[in-house]
């Protein structure tokens, strides 16, 4: 069993921990982010871009991690994978970054369970652009509306793999960032996500995690998905109430 730091022991629910140590550091990333004029952009490989932000917030984190006694496993820096465990994407959504368009985050989990739905889990993301700060604070669950509106994915939407997708019950929107999305859906903003490409734990660890403190379940492949695990979650990725996982799988499912 992974030995834990002594302030684990004392609060069995870090919300407001990780809250407040994240939430101290958004003045610093908002103007990291709108004042850097230069991003330093390089390629990890071809088609997947990294700047000079994502590796700086990476960084501030790694060394809150080491102050705090907290593993860290970053999509920068995949180096420790045990409890208790911080999962950041410094920024996801990199390309929206680049492009200076408001749909990326921070994103940020703090890992005590190795269970999507455990309480002592807690997510945190941060949009620097539009400042909206997602966590258990601002968990609302949307008012229900005759059609449901989901969220997919930019790139996937330009690509053209939701054109024959004709549903008169069911609205999308294409939004940058998959973190971003969560983010919104745990706000009660919108319905449901819906993702059709693999995704990484840093991805979605932070969004799902604030999800099902909400009742909203994750799926992979058809099937409700618990487990946290660095392997790749297959799609359709599915993130909604469990009363509307049938309907929309069977939308999604052939796509």
């Amino acid at each position: 069993m992974d030995k834990q730091p002594k302030f684990v022991d004392k609060k069995l629910l870090l919300g407001p921990y990780l809250a407040r140590i994240m939430n101290g550091q958004r003045e610093i990333w908002r103007k990291l982010v709108r004042e850097t004029l230069d991003f330093q952009i390089q390629e990890k490989s071809p088609g997947d871009p990294v700047t000079v932000i994502d590796l700086a917030i990476s960084q501030d984190v790694k060394e809150i991690c080491e102050r705090e006694g907290l593993n860290f496993y970053s999509e920068e820096e995949t180096r420790d994978w045990k409890l208790p465990l911080i999962i950041i994407d410094p920024i996801d959504g990199t390309r929206e970054l680049i492009e200076r368009r408001p749909e990326c985050a921070v994103s940020i989990a703090l890992i005590q369970n190795w269970d999507f739905t455990s309480p002592e889990n807690q997510g945190w993301i941060f949009n620097p652009f539009t400042e909206e700060t997602f966590s258990h604070e601002s968990l609302k669950a949307k008012n229900e509306d005759q059609n449901q509106i989901g969220y997919v994915s930019r790139s996937e939407w330009k690509a053209g793999i939701f054109n024959k997708i004709h549903q008169e019950s069911i609205e999308l929107k294409a939004v940058g960032s998959i973190a971003y999305k969560l983010g919104l859906l745990s706000a009660g903003k919108i319905d449901f996500v819906v993702s059709l490409k693999p995704k990484n734990v840093w991805d979605i660890a932070a969004g799902t995690i604030l999800c099902e403190k909400l009742g909203l379940e994750f799926y992979s492949e058809g099937k409700r998905v618990t487990k946290i695990t660095k392997d790749l979650y297959l799609p359709p990725l599915l993130w909604c109430k469990p009363t509307s996982f049938s309907s929309l799988s069977e939308v999604f499912s052939q796509h």
